[in-house]
């Protein structure tokens, strides 16, 4: 899975400390894994990490290469599924793992992979290097 084949919403949050955004990521809605048949989503427990507060104490660090799960399709290929971007890992949407088909039906909605609250440069990089959603072309 390339960096093309991922999306990334800033979202405007008054609750979120760092630059006031937080970053919704997932795949594609024109990903082959949506197209694909999924047989299982895996994703990363962070279940045991506890956050607290305005400023999210003890939420985990994770780079644009922090692995947060799979996607295993019936035909036996794997896409791993990676952050993206850098900044503090607020949620893993579990729901995903349980219903894989919120990957094909709404994948830039309730099939969202994580919530980030990204580090203060982040924004900024991430308007300046990825695309428009209406530009994405996928990877043949």
């Amino acid at each position: 899975m390339c960096i093309r084949d991922r999306y990334v919403f800033l979202h405007s949050n008054k609750y979120a400390r760092v630059d006031g955004r937080i970053a919704l990521v997932g795949i594609s809605k024109k990903h082959s894994a949506v197209k694909g048949e999924i047989e299982r989503v895996v994703l990363r427990d962070y279940e045991d990490k506890k956050m607290t507060g305005k400023r999210k104490h003890g939420a985990i660090m994770i780079e644009e290469k922090t692995g947060l799960g799979e996607i295993h399709m019936t035909n036996g290929k794997v896409f791993k599924i990676r952050a993206v971007i850098k900044g503090k890992l607020l949620e893993i949407n579990s729901a995903v793992a349980k219903d894989p088909s919120l990957l094909k039906l709404s994948p830039e909605k309730n099939g969202y992979i994580a919530v980030i609250q990204p580090l203060q440069s982040e924004p900024e990089r991430i308007v300046k290097t990825l695309i428009k959603g209406e530009d994405y072309e996928p990877n043949a």
